[in-house]
């Protein structure tokens, strides 16, 4: 069978379930690394590709093929509700706001991420809600007004009716090219915010930004740490 990418045949689960029940303590993303090692499963930065071996083989323990260990620890919990963001509103040119520029969103904990988390609380439909997967979240800044908005992109999701449909690739084709599709999972100009052509402007702005970095596809630049100095936010609570 396959899942995530990956055929997980006989021979390759009783592997599985036999370095699992050997060794009792092992946690599961140390079983997922060693079966990433036997594979040869790599994301493409060249790093083990762990988060998407844990999902099959959490998969694989649903279907009730195999028995994994108990998780060692929680998932950590996220922040506070973050705090309504009140900013004066916006109407000029685009040449009036004195540029506009993309501030990556790094450590989950610093001022620019409290900042991202308020402004989509604040005027975004979906709220405050967590993405999944690795992502790229920026800020958008105009030197002379301030913040205007925020957006993210995080990576695609390993199966979508509509989009493959499409797309019209079959499951070998999807597997080999997904890590060149990206989700545009949120972009927030401020309602209050009138500026002629600015989301288009903060587009072309965004297209560059995560193109430059992108390597293989825009996907892959979602997992290259070195994406962009650094814009890379692993899935973690935010």
């Amino acid at each position: 069978m396959r899942i995530c990418g990956q055929v997980f045949d006989s021979a390759l689960l009783q592997r599985i379930q036999e370095a699992a029940s050997a060794q009792p303590e092992l946690s599961r993303r140390a079983l997922a690394r060693s079966v990433c090692q036997w594979l040869d499963w790599r994301s493409p930065n060249g790093a083990w590709q762990e988060g998407g071996c844990r999902k099959a083989l959490a998969e694989l323990q649903r279907r009730g093929l195999i028995s994994l260990p108990e998780p060692k620890a929680g998932v950590p919990a996220r922040q506070a509700q973050p705090l309504a963001v009140k900013l004066n509103a916006v109407r000029c040119g685009l040449d009036e706001l004195g540029g506009v520029e993309l501030v990556a969103v790094g450590d989950h904990r610093s001022a620019e991420a409290k900042l991202w988390r308020g402004l989509m609380h604040t005027y975004h439909y979906l709220g405050d809600k967590a993405l999944c997967g690795a992502q790229l979240r920026y800020l958008i800044r105009s030197g002379r007004h301030g913040w205007l908005g925020a957006l993210a992109f995080s990576s695609a999701c390993w199966a979508l009716a509509a989009r493959d449909a499409f797309i019209g690739w079959d499951d070998e084709a999807r597997v080999h090219n997904l890590a060149r599709v990206v989700c545009n999972s949120r972009f927030l100009i401020r309602g209050d915010v009138e500026v002629a052509n600015l989301a288009s402007h903060v587009l072309g702005l965004t297209a560059r930004r995560v193109g430059a970095a992108r390597g293989g596809g825009l996907g892959a630049a979602l997992r290259r740490r070195g994406a962009a100095a650094g814009d890379l936010r692993r899935s973690e609570p935010f």
